[in-house]
């Protein structure tokens, strides 16, 4: 009861104190990076070119239309009969959460949603661990070969120090948050074995994969134009981590700032680093406008539904 009380006021203070702080740092050392070649930013955006970026806001667009098509089949391995409308909205309404600090928000915007839809409490909570599971699978598998290129650039002391620094993540996650992930496995235990080996669930797999590989295609075509030389797949592979440490750092909402900053570290390796940094802000202004409009689309589209 005791640590129970402690983790849920420690996530506050974090949620209310250090993700602000987090945000503002980091901004300000991107801000500053920019303004140190306004410039070279300038003439690394018009080097992006307009048709690259529309072709970027393409592959973010199918991006998000795959994890929600994820969710889709996800839910259907439960059985329920929803409408493919219905699944996809309540996807893209609950995932608009993930900017409140917290990253929790989205989950139960998601579970609200699913109880309105008709899906049960223990189906709605399945389906939801489900689906992180298999983001962070489909995620780190697709990371690993700029985790092994990347790792063997760095120096011995920089290996101890992220051995460490992981090592001491997963004590404090499975100190303070050791009772929910009991009742996840506990979970995982009560649904049908069927979920796991059904062509819904190998479906939802896949659209997984493909998310990510088209997230990390839509932030190569950003890069490409001002990289010099590097191969594509080890590129793509390193967008996507960039884009997995940002959403590990559960206190920023989107990862805002962490993801900005690992693309700039990460990436700087095939580009300058004015250019990374252009590229880091440009593929998130892009991915929330595509968000945006995409949200917007869908609820002007339930709105004349309901005249």
């Amino acid at each position: 009861m005791v640590k129970a009380l402690f983790s849920e006021r420690l996530f506050k203070f974090l949620r209310k104190f250090v993700s602000p702080f987090v945000i503002i740092v980091i901004g300000f050392f991107i801000v500053k990076l920019l303004l140190s070649d306004v410039s070279g930013a300038k003439d690394a955006f018009l080097n992006i070119g307009w048709s690259n970026l529309a072709f970027a806001a393409l592959f973010y667009f199918l991006c998000f239309y795959m994890r929600a098509l994820t969710w889709n089949f996800v839910v259907d391995t439960f059985g329920y009969k929803l409408k493919l409308r219905d699944k996809l909205f309540s996807w893209f309404a609950s995932e608009a959460a993930r900017y409140v600090p917290g990253n929790v928000w989205s989950f139960v915007g998601k579970y609200y949603l699913s109880r309105k839809n008709g899906i049960s409490k223990l189906h709605a909570v399945t389906a939801i661990s489900l689906e992180v599971f298999i983001l962070l699978t489909a995620t780190f598998t697709l990371s690993l070969p700029a985790l092994i290129v990347n790792y063997q650039k760095l120096s011995l002391n920089y290996s101890i120090l992220i051995a460490i620094f992981i090592i001491a993540l997963l004590l404090i996650v499975f100190f303070f948050f050791n009772e929910q992930i009991n009742k996840i496995f506990k979970i995982f235990g009560k649904a049908p074995k069927r979920v796991f080996l059904s062509k819904k669930f190998l479906l939802a797999i896949f659209f997984m994969f493909f998310t990510w590989f088209c997230f990390g295609i839509g932030t190569y075509i950003l890069i490409a134009p001002l990289a010099d030389g590097g191969n594509m797949l080890i590129i793509i592979s390193t967008c996507i981590f960039a884009w997995l440490v940002g959403y590990l750092s559960l206190i920023t909402p989107t990862g805002l700032g962490v993801r900005e900053e690992a693309i700039i570290l990460l990436i700087s390796g095939y580009t300058t680093h004015i250019e990374a940094g252009v590229v880091a802000l440009t593929s998130r202004l892009l991915l929330i406008s595509v968000e945006s409009l995409n949200l917007l689309a869908w609820f002007l589209f339930y709105k004349a539904q309901k005249k």
